[in-house]
């Protein structure tokens, strides 16, 4: 578990970087068209579609970037945990009386 959450949250450092390209792309993309916008000149669509999409691929790839570095953490340690002797139980007590009967239940984990 321990090597499946090192590579998790190094994939999702990857995709966290991925993100910040897409989003540099877009701040680009915005840049362009802020300076378009103030010299006069002509508006170009195909650059606001560009810096949608970028802004758009940022937001996913910077959000499942960030879920696989949390998973790559909670899998780390819990395959840390593995290695340390636990205490793991599992009692039926039954018991019995003149008018009754039952049973308990304990688990430990």
């Amino acid at each position: 578990m321990r090597l499946a959450g090192i590579a998790t949250a190094t994939g999702g450092l990857a995709l966290v970087g991925t993100g910040v390209v897409f989003g540099v792309l877009a701040k680009q993309a915005a840049d362009e068209l802020t300076k378009l916008d103030q010299n006069r000149g002509t508006f170009d669509p195909a650059t606001e579609d560009a810096g949608q999409r970028d802004e758009l691929l940022a937001g996913i790839f910077l959000g499942v970037g960030a879920a696989a570095i949390a998973t790559g953490v909670v899998l780390y340690v819990l395959g840390s945990r593995d290695g340390r002797p636990q205490s793991q139980a599992f009692v039926v007590a039954p018991s019995v009386a003149p008018h009754t009967a039952g049973a308990t239940l304990r688990m430990m984990f």
